[in-house]
C-alpha cells in the first residue's frame, strides 16, 4: 500500500475549517463558483449562500453559455446538482443580500470588473477572508504547481509543458481560463465524478490522496443508556430513509449507519491514519 500522502491531512485541516463557516460563493452560473459549490457539497459542507447577478429565469442560459467544455448531459447533470444542493440562493435583485454575515467569501477572478461588488470591497476591508477556486486548489494541491501567467498564448504554453510532462511520465493536470478547461478541483475527488468521467483523480494519477467524510452525534460520557440507545435508533432510522439517502447522493456521498461502537473505531482508525501521514510528510516531529 502506498504511503499516504500529505494531501490527507492538509484535505482534512482545510475542510474543518471550513465546515459550520458562513460561506458565500459569487457566480455559481459561471465555472469558478459552480466548480467550488461542487466540491464543498461534494464534501458535506452545505453552510453556503450561492450569490448571482443573473436572474433566476436566465440562470439555466447563462450555465449553458460558460460551460461550452462539457456536453449536453454534462450541462444538464451540472444544472441538476445545482438546482438540488441544499444551499441558499440570492439571484438578479437579491444579489448579495445577506453578505454582511459571512465568513469566507469565494470569489471569481472577474468580480473586480462588476461595480455592484463593492458590498465584497467593503467585506474584505473588514477582515472578511477572500478565497477562490484558485486559492483552494493551490492550498489542496498534494503536487508541485507550475503556473503560466500572460495576455495571449499561456493556456498554449501551459498544454505544450503538460504535454512534455505527460510525455515524460509524470502525472499532471493541465488547467486553464480558456473557458474549455476541466475545474481542477474536479481531480481531488476521491472518485471520479459522474459529470466529468474523463477527469482522472490524484490517486489514479500517481498521488496517493485520499478524502473521509463522516458526521455523528456525540452523547456525554454520562448519558444514560437508554438515552443512547434511543438516539443511535433516530440515527439509524434516519439514514434509513429514501430522503437522506438522495441526499447523500446528490453529494457524491455513501449513505450508511454505524452503531456507536463501531463509529468511535472508525474515528479511532482515521486518527491513527492522520497521525502517520502527518509524520510522514514532516509536517510533525516523529514521537
Amino acid at each position: 500500500m502506498p504511503a499516504p500522502s500529505a494531501a490527507v491531512p492538509r484535505l482534512d485541516r482545510i475542510l474543518a475549517g471550513l465546515r459550520d463557516r458562513r460561506i458565500h460563493v459569487l457566480g455559481p452560473s459561471g465555472t469558478e463558483g459552480s466548480a467550488v459549490i461542487d466540491f464543498l457539497t461534494t464534501h458535506g459542507i452545505t453552510t453556503i449562500v450561492a450569490h448571482d447577478l443573473e436572474p433566476p429565469d436566465r440562470f439555466e442560459a447563462t450555465v449553458e453559455r460558460t460551460h461550452r467544455w462539457l456536453d449536453g448531459s454534462g450541462r444538464a447533470a451540472l444544472l441538476a446538482r445545482l438546482r438540488a444542493a441544499p444551499i441558499l440562493w440570492r439571484q438578479g435583485p437579491r444579489y448579495l443580500d445577506g453578505l454582511d454575515d459571512a465568513d469566507v467569501i469565494f470569489v471569481p477572478q472577474s468580480w473586480l470588473r462588476h461595480p455592484q461588488n463593492v458590498a465584497v470591497r467593503a467585506a474584505a476591508a473588514r477582515g472578511v477572508r477572500l478565497s477562490s477556486m484558485t486559492q483552494l486548489f493551490f492550498e489542496l494541491s498534494p503536487g508541485p504547481i507550475l503556473a503560466v501567467t500572460g495576455t495571449n498564448g499561456k493556456f498554449t504554453v501551459a498544454t505544450l509543458i503538460g504535454s512534455m510532462l505527460a510525455a515524460a511520465r509524470l502525472p499532471v493536470v493541465i488547467s486553464g481560463n480558456d473557458r474549455t478547461h476541466v475545474p481542477v478541483l474536479a481531480a481531488l475527488a476521491e472518485t471520479r465524478i459522474a459529470a466529468l468521467p474523463e477527469v482522472r483523480t490524484m490517486k489514479e494519477l500517481g498521488y496517493p490522496a485520499t478524502s473521509f467524510t463522516a458526521g455523528g452525534v456525540i452523547a456525554p460520557g454520562n448519558t444514560p443508556p437508554a438515552a443512547v440507545a434511543t438516539l443511535e435508533k433516530a440515527c439509524a432510522d434516519a439514514t434509513a430513509r429514501a430522503e437522506y439517502k438522495t441526499i447523500a447522493a446528490r453529494l457524491n456521498v455513501e449513505a450508511r449507519y454505524l452503531p456507536g461502537e463501531a463509529f468511535r473505531k472508525l474515528f479511532d482508525a482515521d486518527s491513527v491514519e492522520n497521525a502517520e501521514a502527518i509524520r510522514r510528510s514532516g509536517l510533525a516531529a516523529s514521537r
